[in-house]
């Protein structure tokens, strides 16, 4: 896996892709997904001949956390990939992370700061 060179548009799309990806499983009365987040992930046991490249997607939530349906949204890559093809940028690895509002709330600052 390798960091992806991520453009502002390329951010957008994946972020807008992730947000279209959940409104097909979830109501707004489960869930509000809010800010939707993509970043370069940077990959510490990096190898060279995997040249996948990696985006980290921050999923911002607000819902009973019982209710995501891992089994549903582990195969958020699988469902997005394709669709990152057909607008024109690399199939991206989507490394997810979903966050609880409260905890964004505390955190979200030193995080962003620390990976830019």
């Amino acid at each position: 896996m390798t960091r992806a060179n991520l453009t502002p548009e390329a951010r957008e799309t994946i972020a807008g892709l992730v947000r279209q990806d959940l409104a097909q499983r979830f109501t707004d009365d489960e869930f509000i997904f809010d800010p939707v987040v993509v970043q370069p992930f940077d990959d510490f046991f990096y190898d060279p001949e995997d040249a996948t490249e990696c985006a980290e997607v921050i999923i911002v939530f607000d819902g009973d956390q019982k209710n995501l349906d891992a089994g549903w949204t582990v195969g958020m890559n699988v469902r997005i990939r394709p669709k990152l093809e057909q607008a024109g940028y690399p199939p991206y690895l989507l490394i997810r992370r979903f966050l609880k509002k409260e905890t964004w709330k505390k955190r979200a600052s030193k995080y962003l700061h620390e990976r830019s």
